[in-house]
């Protein structure tokens, strides 16, 4: 089940309620943690957990099911798998549902000299021509108490400001399209995209589930569940709203069916956009040149603020990783990219953000940059690299504890995804100003386990290490920096040029004089 879920992780209650949903709590909760020692001794360190979550290690596993071959035609998904539980059974049945109707795998994403082909998840449209928007469609069923439909609202609110960001979303509710109901057709003129999201009152939990389905196709593609308190003062601050937001806004980016849409459109340079963010966090040369070149085909065919600021914000990323920001064919700076973002998209959350990053790192400031990931992260409340740029601000303002929390929250909003060893990394900034040396090298060595040339975190962990004593581990993370930085010394920190513009404020730097 861990293996067939985003990040290859649940939640203990989530896993619990598939496995022993008969049992009675506190029964449940020990035959779980039973189970979970047994495949401890098995498995190792490559199985996780802490008092919320169980996930794997996916560097140490390989996923067949990713590759399309989880197993043959003639065969179900886990046959011969018995387990008495009508819950689980439920779920192997969707499962095996969704395997059954996967449409295959395609190659990896290219520079596109024309239209790029349509997308997996969503159908192209019948008339191309006029196809100009994708229609998404919000059925929401709430059972039990009033909090679950409080629940459910939030979720859906939120989801609809977010994709109204992006000028391609049509969102519509269930009863604004008559034709679509929770088992009715969908009439195959546009894109379209069926969200339902049931919410479910228990005892003291709200079990909150999102399905996507593609209209044309009456096809399920996507499925995600989490529990939030049924607390409607938590539920708006539950970090498991925000990253279902995400999750849902990013699976219907990497599902845009674009052979719909006319050439030039705003959705060709969306396309664009997610695949240069993707590229962003490889953070490697190539990686980063190419997704600035795709951010300027994005901002030639929908100039919007946002592709700007990205190009931005690549620019401060190659300085951070690679000492200088040369691999790019467009000489701009990221000051100049910045402020004409900034004059472009205002009120756009992301160009805030990245334009406090800059002020911070380039004019040293700190009370103004703070104001500017404040405001973004208020504009969206559901983008972690928001939150993580606000701490950055929040911890050299002074306001250490709160920085941290921060930090933390951006970590869980981006927890089970592709980017959230990132977010470790400025959790290991918040900490080390905190002085909690030892949090803060768990999380510098959290981020780095993901992505080992990631650079900035394995600074931390130089100094960190050698702040607490640990001669293996400072020889450890030299040997690493070497591998990217061949002339790499401790000392080599404490040189003007160096990249570490937040260590240098911090008073451990003092460790390696």
């Amino acid at each position: 089940m861990l293996a067939l879920s985003d990040g290859h992780r649940q939640s203990r209650k989530w896993l619990q309620a598939q496995l022993w949903s008969e049992s009675e709590g506190p029964q449940g909760a020990s035959s779980l943690r039973q189970e979970l020692a047994r495949l401890k001794r098995i498995l190792g360190t490559a199985i996780q957990s802490d008092k919320i979550d169980i996930w794997l290690e996916g560097n140490r596993f390989e996923f067949d099911h990713l590759s399309g071959l989880a197993q043959p035609p003639h065969e179900d998904l886990l046959q011969g798998l018995d387990i008495a539980d009508d819950a689980f059974d439920d779920w192997l049945r969707e499962q095996r549902q969704y395997f059954a109707n996967r449409p295959e795998a395609t190659a990896d994403f290219a520079p596109p000299t024309r239209p790029p082909q349509p997308g997996l998840l969503l159908a192209p449209a019948a008339n191309p021509v006029q196809a100009t928007h994708c229609t998404v469609v919000f059925d929401r069923q709430d059972k039990g108490n009033p909090v679950a439909s409080v629940a459910s609202l939030i979720l859906s609110e939120r989801l609809h400001q977010k994709l109204d960001q992006y000028g391609i979303f049509r969102c519509l509710g269930v009863d604004e399209a008559p034709a679509i109901g929770s088992n009715g057709p969908i009439t195959p003129s546009e894109n379209t995209v069926v969200v339902r999201i049931v919410s479910i009152a228990q005892s003291d939990d709200i079990y909150l589930g999102v399905q996507m389905d593609s209209g044309v196709l009456g096809r399920r593609f996507w499925l995600k569940s989490a529990v939030v308190p049924a607390d409607i003062t938590r539920i708006h601050v539950a970090p498991e709203i925000g990253r279902m937001v995400g999750q849902v806004v990013e699976n219907l980016l990497d599902g845009l069916a674009f052979g719909g849409l006319p050439v030039g459109s705003t959705a060709e340079a969306l396309i664009l956009a997610n695949e240069a963010k993707k590229l962003t966090f490889r953070l490697d040369r190539e990686s980063l040149s190419k997704a600035d070149q795709y951010l300027t085909r994005a901002y030639e065919l929908e100039p919007r603020g946002e592709f700007l600021a990205w190009r931005g914000f690549l620019r401060n990323t190659a300085f951070f990783q690679h000492r200088n920001d040369d691999i790019f064919a467009d000489p701009v700076s990221s000051e100049e990219l910045s402020l004409e973002a900034l004059r472009q998209a205002p009120e756009n959350g992301i160009v805030q953000a990245f334009s406090s990053q800059l002020d911070y790192v380039n004019q040293g400031s700190t009370v103004e940059p703070m104001i500017k990931a404040q405001r973004a992260v208020e504009i969206d409340p559901s983008d972690p690299l928001a939150r993580a740029l606000l701490s950055n601000s929040l911890t050299f303002n002074g306001h250490l504890t709160e920085g941290y929390a921060v930090a933390q929250q951006a970590i869980d909003l981006a927890k089970g995804g592709a980017y959230e060893f990132y977010f470790h990394h400025f959790a290991a900034m918040a900490a080390t100003a905190l002085r909690n040396y030892d949090t803060a090298l768990r999380h510098a060595r959290s981020s780095v386990a993901f992505v080992p040339e990631f650079v900035s975190p394995r600074r931390y962990e130089v100094v960190l290490a050698h702040q607490l004593g640990d001669q293996s581990g400072v020889d450890i993370a030299v040997s690493a920096m070497r591998r990217v930085e061949p002339d790499f010394r401790v000392k080599t920190m404490l040189e003007p040029s160096y990249p570490v513009n937040t260590l240098r404020r911090l008073p451990i730097i003092e460790a390696i004089q």
